[in-house]
């Protein structure tokens, strides 16, 4: 996630045209040509330039020079459509959308989830959607499982995903929880309907007593008597600013105070928190606050274990598992993380990738 910007994005002898996930990246060369990076190995797949490309921790997916809709898997470029309106590669799974059917790519099969569909959400391994030909709400995580029949013509469902969690609320204004295959009530009457979902945990409020609770590991907690100014969800933990400014977090199933004072902006990302607090950036992780720099960045990212920033002096510096780690000091351009690695530009716009604690260049 950027936090800040003012790094120049720039499109010239060569081009990062894709996100970066933890083993797989992309790139095209000054002859146009595309290539993946895989496990640091770079393979040609197109000679020709792609119009379009998304990746994640197992999959490419990309449109081909005639629109053609692919997937790097496994070492191996599968065509799955000739064209598709709109897809998402997720960490676990590929889902397309073509003339209104959906279907999903998951560990090298391929699955029609529904011949008629009104929307669908997906996150790492899970996709919801409403199935308009059975008047369903499905979920699909290598199976489909039916969570509620539609039966009337205007019925809706609201509803939110995160990685390998699904919450969301029925006609009769009931909260539920859905994952690994099991449905759960979380609270009935919930007409408010304010809340919002992390992995494994959901925060919301009380539509009863407007309290601030969270659902986790089959229970509900309340963290605050009062309702927050704004909170964030994560990786099996939330934070939030109580209404009297102060700042806490959720974890390990314990509150903990940060401060008593709201940050300047903070965000979660997997299981990272980042916050900017008195001019410095700080990062909680793992049980522990970390000082960062006695600055703010102009630039910072976080996925999965790491943090990578520009420092003042222009060097590009990271926080990877747990240890700094100085990337590289040379000139650079298009910096970018997604998983553990980080893609930036070097010298006339040289294409390098950090991968494994070493810096690879093509």
């Amino acid at each position: 996630m950027v936090m800040k910007t003012g790094i120049p994005f720039l499109f010239l002898l060569f081009s990062f045209l894709s996100s970066f996930s933890q083993n797989i990246s992309s790139y095209t060369d000054y002859l146009q040509k595309f290539y993946v990076v895989d496990n640091g190995r770079p393979i040609k797949l197109e000679h020709l330039p792609i119009t379009s490309v998304k990746t994640s921790d197992d999959y490419l997916a990309y449109e081909d020079n005639v629109k053609n809709f692919k997937v790097y898997f496994k070492g191996e470029s599968i065509q799955l459509a000739g064209f598709v309106d709109r897809y998402t590669a997720n960490k676990g799974v590929v889902v397309y959308e073509a003339s209104g059917v959906l279907k999903a790519f998951s560990k090298g099969e391929n699955y029609v989830l529904s011949p008629i569909m009104k929307n669908y959400k997906s996150a790492d391994k899970i996709v919801a959607y409403v199935d308009d030909y059975d008047r369903a709400f499905k979920v699909f995580t290598d199976t489909i499982y039916t969570l509620e029949n539609l039966n009337g013509a205007n019925k809706t469902i609201a509803y939110q995903v995160a990685p390998n969690t699904l919450a969301y609320v029925d006609e009769q204004s009931n909260l539920y929880y859905y994952q690994n295959g099991k449905k759960q009530l979380v609270l009935e009457y919930f007409e408010n309907a304010s809340y919002r979902l992390g992995e494994n945990i959901v925060g919301f409020i009380d539509s009863y007593d407007y309290t601030f609770k969270t659902y986790y590991k089959d229970e509900i907690i309340e963290l605050d008597t009062q309702y927050p100014r704004s909170y964030r969800m994560g990786k099996n933990m939330l934070a939030w600013i109580g209404k009297d400014g102060t700042f806490s977090l959720f974890y390990d199933g314990e509150v903990t105070e940060l401060a008593s004072y709201p940050p300047m902006r903070y965000a979660l990302k997997d299981d990272i928190l980042t916050y900017e607090q008195n001019g410095y950036l700080y990062m909680f992780y793992k049980g522990e606050v970390i000082e960062i720099e006695t600055y703010i960045p102009e630039a910072y990212f976080v996925d999965n274990q790491t943090l990578v920033y520009v420092d003042q002096t222009g060097y590009v510096k990271a926080y990877i598992d747990g240890k700094f780690v100085e990337i590289t000091r040379q000139v650079y351009t298009a910096l970018k993380l997604n998983g553990n690695i980080i893609s930036y530009t070097v010298n006339q716009n040289e294409p390098r990738v950090w991968f494994k604690d070493r810096e690879l260049g093509f």
